[in-house]
């Protein structure tokens, strides 16, 4: 029998209560008329069981590590009192009833930013906390998102410039975040043989400076809510004001590099993001003018373009055996075609498919193309994502075997995701 605080414990509400925030507030800060609390709340309840799908996805997957940390011992599945199938089985529902959720109450472009959030929490996040400081970066990726899946899910257009504001200022104001917490537990981190920044930065001089550098850089991106034309002046003023403040705790911790330092960066971080989204959403002005969905086939162009020269300087700096290097470029390449995956989606749901307007030797020499594009697009997806899971967790001989067949094939896919659009929208960058 599973118990209450068990499932609790699984869900990590307490944590997910700021994600259920965010996306409430990006909810409210796209409506520009009536609010419609019950499907606002249901949204907010979707976005919530996701991250609570992920979440318990991510426990199962790290019951080992989980048992060697204190602060995680007593964690259902790491003590036994849950089975790692039961965990799973749970994780997978909660997931399922959040997109459902999204899907019944708002939208697909909704459903597919929640899905994306879910994805690259666990297949990319989970598994490199294992091998890399870097983990800290990308996982600060889906925890910026819920305000997107907030802002989509109330109608606003994913294209415009305010959600992609928002997901900034969520995403620099993780990392000192993260930073602190991590030198408070460096110990238990060290303990479970996790290689966090905290743990290979013994004197701490990195880690501080890299918790002011992200705090000093969230003071600009604070501001571009005014900016967009989302928010007032005076919003651009107690952001200015908090931004400092949170800085300055920062700098503190850089210098001092203690516990005592730490805490007060940590406790300045959670009083800090409340005060500054209340401070949005009190001084929320005129709807920004979003990018037309007409312009999302030259994004998908220049994305499939952007993939394609990523992956191709990946592959010179593997062969020069700059694995650290190759690696980054790699994840960069995943990035880019994911947002490519996701464009297209929302594209193709609003619009439909578009039909091929040439004819003669330019529509043979198109579908010539179109046709291996498609067929080996379905073919790399789920190549892509084991091959970076296997390079992730350092397989070093699978990797490379599989690898040789997925980097042409990807390669191939992004560089005639170019030429199909360009033919088929007849793009013209300018």
């Amino acid at each position: 029998m599973i118990s209450a605080s068990d499932l609790l414990v699984l869900m990590k509400v307490r944590l997910n209560a700021l994600v259920v925030f965010t996306a409430a507030a990006g909810y409210y800060l796209a409506v520009w008329g009536p609010l419609d609390v019950t499907d606002g709340a249901i949204a907010c309840l979707g976005t919530a069981l996701v991250a609570s799908g992920a979440a318990a996805l991510n426990q199962v997957a790290e019951r080992d590590l989980d048992r060697l940390m204190l602060r995680t011992s007593d964690r259902p599945v790491a003590t036994g009192r849950m089975s790692s199938t039961t965990g799973g089985v749970i994780a997978v529902a909660l997931g399922a009833a959040g997109l459902g959720a999204l899907w019944y109450a708002a939208n697909l472009t909704a459903v597919a930013v929640a899905f994306a959030t879910f994805l690259i929490y666990v297949v990319i996040y989970t598994p490199m906390k294992r091998h890399s400081s870097l983990a800290t970066v990308i996982g600060a990726v889906p925890g910026a998102l819920p305000p997107l899946i907030g802002w989509t899910a109330a109608g606003g257009a994913l294209m415009a410039p305010t959600p992609w504001a928002l997901f900034a200022i969520m995403f620099f104001w993780q990392l000192p975040h993260f930073l602190a917490i991590s030198w408070l537990y460096r110990d238990d981190y060290a303990r479970a043989g996790l290689p966090m920044l905290s743990v290979i930065d013994r004197d701490g001089r990195m880690t501080g400076r890299q918790a002011l550098v992200w705090a000093a850089a969230l003071v600009p991106v604070s501001l571009l809510p005014s900016v967009v034309g989302l928010s007032t002046p005076a919003y651009a003023v107690g952001a200015l004001i908090l931004g400092v403040g949170f800085t300055a705790l920062a700098g503190y911790f850089a210098v001092q590099r203690s516990i005592a330092s730490a805490k007060l960066l940590f406790l300045g971080s959670i009083t800090y993001l409340p005060l500054l989204w209340i401070l949005m959403t009190a001084t929320k002005v005129q709807q920004p003018v979003a990018v037309p969905v007409s312009a999302l086939p030259a994004l998908n162009a220049t994305l499939n373009a952007t993939s394609a020269i990523l992956l191709t300087i990946g592959w010179f700096h593997i062969k020069a055996r700059r694995i650290q290097t190759h690696r980054r470029f790699m994840i960069a390449a995943f990035v880019s075609s994911s947002c490519f995956l996701i464009s297209y989606v929302i594209y193709h749901v609003q619009v439909g498919s578009k039909h091929f307007p040439g004819t003669g030797i330019a529509r043979t020499i198109y579908f010539s193309i179109l046709i291996p594009h498609v067929s080996l697009a379905a073919v790399v997806l789920p190549m892509a994502i084991v091959t970076l899971r296997r390079g992730l967790r350092r397989d070093d001989a699978r990797h490379r075997r599989l690898a040789r067949v997925t980097l042409p094939i990807w390669l191939f896919v992004s560089v005639t995701g170019v030429i199909v659009y360009v033919m088929l929208y007849r793009i013209q960058w300018t």
